[in-house]
């Protein structure tokens, strides 16, 4: 997360975008988390 963040205030990137994306990214590391559980078990 800190390296989007990082990223994004190298790029010049809204305040905005950058919770936004930072949301994107963590509810997409949760939702592919829960799809291996699912397919291991």
């Amino acid at each position: 997360v800190g390296v989007v963040s990082m990223g994004l205030n190298m790029l010049g990137a809204d305040p905005q975008w950058k919770v936004l994306l930072t949301g994107v990214l963590i509810i997409g590391a949760v939702a592919i988390d829960q799809w291996i559980r699912k397919v291991s078990a």
